[in-house]
């Protein structure tokens, strides 16, 4: 059986049964959730508009993404005028591409006419991205660099029982729950296992194995 927790544990007895009894019991504060079946619903959501990979009734693992999105790359700023010696108002004129198009770092993206051919000056993109605009008054570019992929996984293993369209969904699963006061490090996953034959037996450096870290 899963074990749903908000907070990271390490279980030392002969069953999870025996482990979340009276001894668990009595050290949590009253209010918090420590039982050995429950089922339990997880909302998954996207912290903005994108993709639910799964459907309603689907079975999916902790670490299977659900749902994707991409966040707005940063926006980044070409001194085109600035750098080619010219009034804003004509830097458009030099201006090599059209808006909308993909720009690589180091790629020309103007040039100044020179004189009889000479003296010449250029300018190269500092960004990787999409020409989003140019300005006559600022006599700057603006570049988009590459959107971030945004994946929320469902965390635990379970069904699904909702899909929340372009969010995410609502997992669920029935499992142990011990409900912690606080976590640290954030969401964490793994299997459980017994470290020592005995709760009363102490737990050393030599029962933690390659395979628990």
């Amino acid at each position: 059986m899963p074990l749903c927790s908000r907070a990271t544990f390490v279980l030392i007895g002969s069953g999870l049964q025996g482990s979340i009894g009276p001894v668990l019991g009595s050290a949590y504060t009253p209010g918090l959730t420590v039982s050995p079946d429950i089922v339990v619903r997880r909302t998954r959501r996207l912290p903005i508009k994108g993709e639910v990979l799964v459907k309603a009734g689907e079975t999916v693992g902790p670490d299977q993404v659900v749902a994707r999105a991409t966040l707005p790359g940063v926006l980044q700023t070409i001194k085109l005028a600035e750098r080619l010696g010219v009034d804003p108002k004509d830097a458009p004129g030099q201006f090599q591409l059209p808006m909308g198009s993909q720009v690589t770092q180091g790629q020309t993206v103007a040039e100044t006419k020179g004189f009889l051919g000479f003296f010449k000056s250029t300018v190269e993109s500092e960004y990787t991205g999409t020409l989003e605009s140019i300005s006559d008054v600022t006599g700057n570019v603006l570049v988009r660099e590459p959107g971030i992929p945004v994946d929320v996984d469902a965390y635990v293993q379970g069904r699904v029982a909702d899909v929340i369209p372009s969010e995410g969904i609502i997992v669920e699963t029935r499992c142990a729950m011990i409900q912690g006061i606080f976590g640290v490090g954030g969401e964490r996953r793994g299997r459980i296992r017994v470290a020592v034959s005995s709760p009363e037996n102490p737990l050393t450096a030599a029962d933690i194995k390659d395979t628990d870290k």
